[in-house]
């Protein structure tokens, strides 16, 4: 039922898109872009299906253990969209920490609760609600663009692509402080470096997919860390 609904809200995400790119009118691109918001906090709310997960307690922290291949395989297609993970916080609602099933079993208990204290910051600074609203944010500056895009005026959509570029940028910047800031409150909670940092150079780092991403890269971590 879980992989239907995915599906379901998939396609009107998908289509939810291509409307906002290629209409002209106004009122379906406003619809499109409010379809755009609420199917990808759906996606969001159902990235685990808790019910078919493993619930385990670990330094009195609840996560989810998840085998990333099957997640892949019900989400219809590799890592690509995914991504590779040991730790992730999901959910805007009600935020969880997940942990890869086979990984969290390679990792000592000193890692374990080095990740678990990073995934506890993002959900106690609730970093997956900020990001949708900034991401909610980024829809609707899109929104008054396409708008003046319909009206011709020109002068009105440079400046928007402009604030658009620099939004954007504002938004990664505010993704890699997120992390920073975890791995800060974890090493202050273990009261030690040592931990994360060896984490970070010996398995980690192996793990980092190569391109663009939202998430600082693995020496910017360890370089703020130390």
């Amino acid at each position: 039922m879980n992989t239907v609904l995915k599906l379901v809200i998939f396609i009107a995400l998908a289509a939810s898109i291509f409307l906002f790119i290629s209409n002209n009118n106004i009122v379906i691109i406003s619809i499109s872009g409010i379809v755009i918001i609420i199917a990808s906090l759906l996606m969001s709310e159902l990235f685990v299906d808790k019910k078919n997960a493993e619930k385990v307690t670990f330094a009195s922290q609840e996560i989810y253990l998840i085998k990333q291949n099957n997640l892949a395989a019900s989400d219809g297609n590799a890592q690509t969209s995914v991504g590779s993970f040991y730790s992730r916080t999901v959910g805007i609602i009600d935020p969880v920490i997940i942990f890869d099933k086979d990984k969290f079993e390679t990792l000592s208990d000193a890692e374990k609760s080095a990740l678990i204290y990073h995934e506890q910051y993002h959900v106690k600074e609730h970093h997956q609600l900020k990001r949708f609203l900034l991401y909610a944010g980024m829809i609707a500056l899109f929104v008054c663009i396409r708008f003046f895009a319909i009206k011709e005026n020109t002068p009105v959509i440079c400046i928007g692509l402009v604030l658009l570029a620099a939004y954007i940028f504002c938004f990664v910047l505010f993704f890699r402080k997120n992390e920073f800031d975890a791995d800060a409150y974890s090493v202050k909670e273990m009261k030690e470096s040592a931990t994360l940092t060896s984490f970070l150079e010996n398995k980690l780092k192996n793990e980092n997919s190569k391109g663009l991403s939202l998430h600082p890269s693995v020496d910017k971590r360890i370089e703020n860390i130390k």
